[in-house]
């Protein structure tokens, strides 16, 4: 047996006891703080949420304004290949209209009927919370925008996605040969994640928290049945 675990490579080793002890200890230490400002976040979007449109602190304000100028643009993904013309990317065009009002002005992204409709000169309703945009009605077409509140989650939910993977590893498997096996299926599994996390978050936190535990478990010991690990 001693000869055996000789000749494995250091990679396929399970790391020392104390070692994954720490390891565990510093993603968990790292997942409380995430999971922190995630609630701190969700709370103040709650307020945001149930605010009302009139003026004064704690209101959601209602302002009107004016559309100066148009523009589109491209955002583009990778999709995980490299052939075609756009080298492995999927674009889409998006619309941005450039709204004044009260001294301000700010490039704003809409829908493609809202940016063919709009002329400049066009009146645009706008609703703001602290200062930020989070509304905007032109013509009869709407577009919400998330407040910093929300927003300023999103890394945090990826840091506590990343440390609930790092402390699975460790605790399932330790042997640093297995991080390429789950990392692939703890990078599918985000993708989901953070496409519907913060609309699941954002309705029941429970829901959200409890999903993350069972994908947790599910890829690891999908991981470890598949790579028998």
């Amino acid at each position: 047996m001693k000869g055996t675990d000789f000749r494995e490579s250091w990679y396929e080793r399970r790391l020392p006891y104390w070692l994954l002890g720490l390891v565990v200890l510093a993603v968990g230490l790292g997942g409380l703080l995430s999971a922190q400002a995630i609630v701190d976040g969700y709370r103040k979007t709650v307020v945001y949420q149930q605010a009302p449109v009139c003026e004064g602190d704690g209101c959601v304000q209602a302002r009107t304004g004016e559309v100066r100028d148009r523009v589109t643009g491209e955002r583009c993904t990778s999709n995980g290949t490299n052939t075609g013309a756009t080298g492995g990317e999927t674009c889409t065009t998006t619309y941005s209209l450039k709204v004044v009002w009260s001294g301000r002005s700010q490039w704003l992204e809409v829908g493609a009927e809202a940016y063919t409709e709009a002329g400049t000169g066009e009146r645009a309703q706008l609703r703001l919370w602290k200062g930020q945009v989070v509304g905007l009605e032109v013509l009869g077409h709407s577009r919400r925008y998330p407040p910093a509140s929300q927003t300023d989650m999103w890394p945090s939910m990826a840091l506590a996605w990343l440390a609930l993977g790092v402390a699975s590893w460790a605790l399932a498997s330790g042997r640093v040969i297995t991080l390429l096996p789950m990392g692939f299926g703890w990078f599918m599994v985000s993708i989901l994640i953070f496409m519907i996390g913060p609309d699941v978050l954002m309705w029941s936190p429970p829901v959200y928290w409890g999903a993350l535990t069972v994908l947790a478990g599910g890829v690891t010991y999908g991981a470890r049945a598949i790579f028998r690990f």
